[in-house]
């Protein structure tokens, strides 16, 4: 890891690598056993897609603070909320032509709304063998390279 890194070199001197590994894992723990749950209030592509864009909240760093109330805040009034810009069917139709795929994914928590989504891909697109990204640069200093198959 770069020393030069701001980021890296608060870790350092706060003696932690990942302050917020305990955050990250209640609420990985939470959504893993909640996952079916989810799964069943999603009738449509669409309600995939939602959700997974709602989970990009799930985020803990000094700029995002996210509490629980605010997280289950969002996912309880999921359903008065419109997509600004629409392409779902759209979306859809690329999907089912698709030879291949990349879908990155970064947040805690958040990767278990992706896997509901992917598992809606691989419904329109039987032939995709998903291979997920994460943690590609996500941040400026950031040089984790780490994939994995759903």
């Amino acid at each position: 890891m770069n020393n030069a890194c701001p980021v890296w070199s608060i870790k350092q001197h706060i003696g932690c690598v990942d302050p917020y590994k305990d955050t990250k894992a209640y609420y990985n723990q939470f959504f893993l056993e909640n996952i079916s749950t989810y799964d069943e209030k999603l009738h449509s592509m669409e309600d995939a897609v939602k959700y997974a864009i709602v989970a990009n909240i799930i985020d803990f760093n000094p700029v995002h603070s996210n509490v629980d109330e605010e997280i289950q805040h969002f996912f309880s009034h999921i359903d008065t909320l419109e997509l600004v810009v629409n392409d779902v069917d759209l979306l859809s139709q690329d999907i089912q032509h698709a030879g291949s795929i990349l879908y990155l994914g970064d947040n805690c928590g958040e990767i278990c709304f992706d896997k509901l989504l992917i598992k809606r891909i691989k419904d329109l697109n039987p032939e995709y063998k998903p291979t997920v990204s994460r943690d590609l640069s996500t941040s400026r200093c950031g040089n984790s390279q780490r994939a994995g198959k759903l």
